[in-house]
């Protein structure tokens, strides 16, 4: 019965892919303003997939887990942390569909598409148990339970956005661009159970006695178009250059599509700025000091969405406690992050970032990271580990390869493919993608060098003022 258990398909921020410099489409959903002066003049992103799972609570055991082994011999029985910590799952899903970006002189364009489902969860540990024990179980019987703040949510939906980035300061060795990405969303389903407080007690087989219940339930049936809204990213980066970039024009012409790195980078964001409204098929309950008693629990069954409205008023409103409603909005799972780059000139980078996901209301909750991320980063080869505190608290070691930015593979959490280890989750994450490098205005020929009349090279950082000369 672990199955139970809600588990958060989340997609952690594939921060060993999103950090690289050739990152693209990927990287706008970090920091839109990592579009601008990007070592891609063009990147298209046909298909990509990214799942994220992780609890605290059931996990296998590494006396008896090896992936590769296991997937031919079948999986062992799942194992409990039953330690009295709250427990937490997350699990994200994200599909990003055909998405283009384009960086071309001091602009960033992107257009974007992607289908994302989070789920996240907050359960204390005797309803952990009773979720995956059932409410049956011996131990937990006439016993009261007062539990505080647990929640579940889960949220699917679909979005189509535009992105857009400018440079709008270049002084000396010092570049400042700022971005934004604004998409309009399709709600598929959600639901949501904030439990503020929750006093109940088992007291036999068919006895569920609860002595009070305060919070929220809300539930929109599965269906495209069930809910919309509007989502927003925005955010800012500074790069101190290593050379004069005052009048630098990234993969233009004007430039001679030269490249010009940075020695260090700084970048700031908010994510996921907004909420989805739903009113079709949709359903919202708040509880407050509600009791009931519930005799022969095990026997109620809900065969259809309508069931779970006709079940709580029977069971939960015979005093009019329950106020009702058929809209409500939800928001989407909102983060603040900060990055740093550095460039040790030798094709070798290391990044850090941090995210950090609040929850608001009875909505989804991203997880927080705190990660640092060794690479080796050359055009047509990558390969980074990042190394990571999930939640700030779970450490994982990931593995990202890039080949060619044709394909792209990793994982945040490579641990459970490569060693023996207590598994409590798992992550995964690829691209199929083409890119074109250079701006095709750019005569191969003619690189920005330049002559004068006399025939003398002009001045300046190899003709980085001056456009290219063509035959």
């Amino acid at each position: 019965m672990m199955y139970g258990i809600p588990i958060q398909l989340h997609a952690q921020e594939e921060i060993g892919y999103t950090a690289s410099n050739y990152s693209g489409v990927q990287g706008l959903f970090l920091n839109p303003a990592k579009g601008c002066d990007s070592k891609l003049f063009l990147d298209v992103n046909l298909l990509g997939l990214d799942v994220f799972v992780h609890n605290n609570f059931v996990f296998y055991d590494r006396e008896n887990f090896f992936l590769w082994k296991n997937i031919k011999t079948g999986f062992p029985d799942l194992s409990f942390n039953e330690k009295a910590t709250a427990k937490r799952a997350q699990v994200l899903l994200n599909i990003t569909g055909p998405s283009i970006h384009l960086s071309v002189g001091k602009h960033s364009f992107g257009l974007i598409t992607r289908a994302r489902s989070y789920t996240s969860a907050k359960i204390e540990l005797p309803m952990a148990i009773h979720i995956v024990e059932g409410f049956k179980y011996g131990p937990q019987l006439a016993k009261r339970y007062d539990l505080e703040n647990n929640f579940v949510n889960t949220l699917t939906w679909l979005e189509y956005g535009l992105s857009y980035g400018y440079i709008f300061s270049q002084t000396k060795n010092t570049l400042i661009s700022a971005g934004a990405n604004v998409r309009y969303l399709t709600g598929i389903n959600t639901i949501g159970v904030d439990a503020n407080k929750l006093n109940y007690e088992v007291r036999d087989s068919l006895l569920l006695e609860f002595y009070n219940f305060s919070g929220s339930i809300q539930q929109a049936f599965p269906a495209y178009g069930a809910g919309s809204g509007i989502g927003i990213d925005i955010g800012a980066e500074y790069k101190q250059m290593l050379a004069d970039v005052s009048r630098y024009f990234p993969n233009s012409k004007r430039s001679g599509c030269k490249k010009i790195d940075y020695k260090w980078k700084a970048g700031a964001s908010l994510l996921d700025i907004g909420l989805l409204r739903f009113k079709n098929s949709a359903s919202k309950q708040e509880f407050i000091d509600v009791s009931s008693s519930w005799f022969k629990y095990d026997s109620t069954g809900v065969n259809a969405y309508d069931g779970v409205d006709s079940l709580i008023q029977v069971r939960f409103n015979p005093q009019g406690k329950v106020k009702g409603s058929n809209a409500f909005s939800t928001w989407l799972p909102l983060a603040a992050s900060v990055q740093f780059d550095y460039n040790f000139e030798n094709y070798f980078y290391v990044n850090g970032t941090a995210t950090f996901g609040p929850r608001i209301g009875n909505s989804v909750r991203r997880g927080g990271l705190l990660a640092i991320v060794p690479r080796y980063e050359r055009r047509r080869l990558e390969l980074s580990i990042p190394l990571s505190l999930w939640d700030f608290r779970h450490p994982q070691i990931g593995l990202q390869v890039r080949l060619n930015n044709n394909l792209i593979i990793g994982s945040d959490r490579a641990m459970p493919f490569l060693f023996r280890s207590n598994v409590y989750g798992m992550d995964i994450y690829f691209h199929l993608k083409f890119s074109v490098y250079k701006n095709p205005a750019c005569s191969k020929k003619g690189k920005g060098k330049g002559k004068s009349k006399k025939g003398g090279k002009k001045s300046g950082y190899k003709g980085l003022n001056d456009c290219p000369a063509y035959r």
